[in-house]
């Protein structure tokens, strides 16, 4: 078999090619243990970047989800929390977090000095424009302070503008409402009782 020399310059390329993409690959690879390194000795060094308001809502933040019972469910709202904010110190997740709402994520109104119970807490599970005023919606439910009822909710941009915090992913069972809302959820079978 006899290549021709067109070939094996095609040949010679397609494997520089692929010996830079293998030296990105790993350099990739070295970045993220870096990073997994310093996040293991320091797994709140990113709650450093966070201002002093975002700090206290943080917070009052893990101080509610402590209370959720069971405990599981508990520390996975914790585990939740954390990562929402870790995600939020990204300068990335800042420039998409401050335009509007996001589907999937839980906000609770930058109040803070307002008790937890007396602060709004909305979970945004679509947003979409109004067909006729043409003006974004975000749908979701809404709670007027931790431990009081959910109400399914429409927030306009007037609403985003009046100061709301991510608090990162919501739960799956939020979105189970939207897609399949005759299914009940644990909490509504305990309000109509």
């Amino acid at each position: 078999m006899t290549i021709s020399p067109a070939e094996l310059n095609r040949l010679r390329a397609e494997l520089a090619q692929q010996a830079r993409a293998l030296a990105d690959t790993h350099a990739d690879r070295e970045q993220l243990k870096a990073r997994l390194a310093e996040s293991e000795a320091s797994p709140l060094a990113w709650a450093e970047q966070l201002g002093a308001k975002s700090l206290d809502n943080f917070l009052i933040a893990l101080g509610a989800a402590t209370e959720h019972e069971p405990m599981s469910e508990a520390i996975g709202r914790i585990h939740e929390l954390i990562s929402g904010f870790r995600a939020a110190t990204t300068d990335t997740e800042r420039e998409t977090a401050s335009s509007f709402f996001r589907p999937g994520r839980s906000y609770t109104r930058d109040l803070p000095y307002r008790a937890p119970e007396d602060r709004p807490n909305f979970e945004c599970v679509g947003v979409g424009m109004h067909p006729s005023k043409g003006v974004l919606r975000a749908f979701g439910f809404e709670q007027p302070g931790y431990g009081r009822p959910w109400a399914s909710s429409a927030l306009s941009e007037e609403a985003w503008a009046e100061g709301w915090v991510d608090l990162g992913p919501i739960r799956p069972d939020r979105l189970t409402r939207a897609f399949a809302p005759t299914q009940a959820l644990p909490e509504d079978q305990g309000a109509s009782e």
